[in-house]
This record gives C-alpha cells, structure tokens and sequence, in this order.
C-alpha cells in the first residue's frame, strides 16, 4: 500500500529515490489519519501544527550530512490546520498567519508559534511579536541569516 514508487528501476539515485518517496507517503498517510481524528468535531477550536525537523538531499544521494549542505536539506514543509471554530475565536492569529503564509519560516521559529497557536497565557507576547508567523511584523529570519545563500 506504501510501496507506489518501485524499486524496478537499475539506477541506485532511483531506488533512494523510490524509498524517499514511499516513506513521504506513508508519512502523509500518518498526518491524514491524525486530522482526521483531531478535526472530526467541528465545534470544538483545534488546531493542528506539523514541521519535519530537517529535509534530505536523495537526488544526489547525499543524506542530511554538512560535508555537501544542499538546500533541500534544511527547506522543510510546514502545516497549519484550524478548525472553523479555532478561526472564529481567534481571527486575528489566523488573519495574520495567512498574511505570512508565502514568508519563510525556520523551525527555531516553531516554540513561539506553537505557543501564540494555543494561546498560551504567561507569555512574553511583545518580545514574540517579530519573530512569530501570526503577526503582520513578522520576520522570517534572524537578520543575520542571508535567505538567499
């Protein structure tokens, strides 16, 4: 069910290739399964936030390793899902994490998140604001980080 991709194929770059891809799957399955729980009651507010910890590099057959650091390794999907009452209750984060939708955003960048997410009552909330996706001041990166090396 898992294995969509083959291993038919003779190049060893394909094979890395197919297994990357049937692992992606399966853990797309996994998240699915997970909202579906999660978000089956529609009147509660939910929220749902998922990120992988580091990409790989499988079309050069690199792995995650810093002897040959290629962008695919630290570019990571992140997820945000609300449920519609999470959306009424709270439209302002929702309103500014869609504003910041096309920014980047690094996983250093997730604790501040998770916890504006949840509403987090003790929380330094302005020292929190330029750095978190759910205000419109956001900054994607620290500004010692150059985005485009």
């Amino acid at each position: 069910e898992y294995s969509k991709f083959s291993h038919q194929k003779t190049s060893e770059v394909q094979i890395q290739l197919d297994s990357y891809n049937n692992s992606v799957l399966y853990n797309d399955y996994i998240i699915s399964q997970i909202y579906e729980v999660l978000f089956s009651n529609k009147n509660i507010p939910k929220a749902m936030l998922y990120f992988a910890d580091h990409g790989e590099e499988v079309t050069y057959m690199f792995g995650h390793t810093v002897d040959k650091f290629e962008p695919s390794m630290y570019r990571i999907p992140v997820y945000i899902a609300l449920s519609a009452q999470y959306k009424k209750e709270h439209d302002q984060i929702v309103e500014n994490i869609e504003y910041n939708k096309t920014k980047y955003f690094t996983n250093d960048m997730v604790y501040d998140t998770y916890r504006i997410i949840v509403c987090c009552r003790k929380y330094n909330w302005a020292a929190a604001k330029k750095y978190a996706v759910w205000t419109q001041n956001y900054l994607p990166t620290c500004t010692k980080y150059d985005i485009n090396k």
